[in-house]
């Protein structure tokens, strides 16, 4: 690539910052790894209160966040001693036991800066059919409205 077009792509990248800052509604997705120390053992609980922190300050200029999370199915595999396995029974049962104390942990960490959390489970139908979209779409509206954090997971 020559000097010239190096350059021409530069100047056409998006301004990252400046697309944040203007935007109206964040979505953050936040994997298990990122939920669940180094041990696999527990939820980093100072790094989720940190982020909790950083979104809170978000909020508190008038921008609604949303955050997708993942980690119910491993938190569940450690409090029910189950090992990584592909039966759909125990990643339902070890996602049911964790769905809990996910939410607690993120519930937990924007408490401390007086911000509600709500939950909403979704399934891909949920997003595919039109009467369930507008369903899920209102509720999210609702939210987000009365200042709440949605946590969204698969359920």
């Amino acid at each position: 690539m020559t000097r010239h077009a190096q350059e021409a792509g530069e100047a056409r990248r998006p301004d990252i910052a400046r697309l944040i800052g203007g935007a109206r509604r964040i979505v953050i997705k936040v994997g298990s790894s990122l939920i669940i120390g180094p041990s696999g053992t527990a939820v980093r609980e100072s790094w989720l209160g940190s982020l909790a922190g950083d979104l809170a300050a978000l909020r508190a200029e008038g921008r609604q966040i949303v955050i997708v999370s993942s980690g119910a199915v491993a938190l569940g595999r450690m409090r029910l001693g189950l090992g990584r396995s592909t039966r759909l029974d125990h990643k339902q049962a070890a996602a049911a036991a964790g769905q809990m104390v996910l939410m607690q942990a993120w519930d937990s960490a924007f408490a401390r800066h007086q911000v509600p959390t709500a939950q909403m489970l979704l399934t891909i139908e949920d997003t595919e059919r039109r009467r369930r979209w507008l369903n899920a779409r209102a509720t999210l509206s609702v939210l987000t409205a009365r200042h709440a954090v949605p946590i969204i997971n698969e359920r």
